[in-house]
């Protein structure tokens, strides 16, 4: 006769409660950390969809709306050249998304290489600290000698 034990699995909300909690424990506990956190997955975000979010090219350049205070068309203002300045601050969170994920990857890769390299005399320093040395209170006996009791 074989015994049977039903396991009920939780159910997906108790998890989904569990990451909610984790989140208001984190923003009562420490309220910077989480601020910085928000502020930092915000900028990641503009930088990878800035080609949606920004209304305007990054050099495109409106003569007749130079100089311009920030207003409804254009919120952060525009420049000398009339290029509307959110549109290039989105393009430049881009660039710098771009760039932190390459120097990142770059940095692992290369790390990873120097570690995994063998050095030269890596293998006789390991046999080196593992094996006994001789020395005057650590003899090495041959196996011609008997440690056992003598008769």
């Amino acid at each position: 006769m074989a015994l049977v034990i039903d396991i009920q699995a939780p159910p997906a909300r108790a998890e989904r409660n569990g990451v909610i909690r984790f989140i208001v424990r984190l923003f009562r506990e420490k309220p910077l950390g989480a601020a910085g956190g928000v502020i930092f997955i915000l900028f990641l975000l503009f930088g990878i969809f800035a080609d949606v979010l920004a209304p305007y090219g990054m050099n495109q350049i409106s003569p007749r709306n130079r100089l311009l205070a920030p207003s409804w068309a254009y919120p952060f203002g525009t420049d000398n050249l009339g290029r509307d300045m959110l549109s290039r601050c989105l393009y430049g969170a881009q660039i710098s998304v771009i760039i932190a994920f390459t120097a990142a990857t770059l940095a692992t890769m290369v790390s990873v290489a120097i570690g995994t390299m063998p050095t030269p005399g890596s293998l006789r320093m390991q046999f080196a600290a593992s094996s006994p040395r001789p020395g005057p209170g650590n003899k090495i006996r041959s196996a011609s000698k008997s440690t056992c009791a003598r008769v």
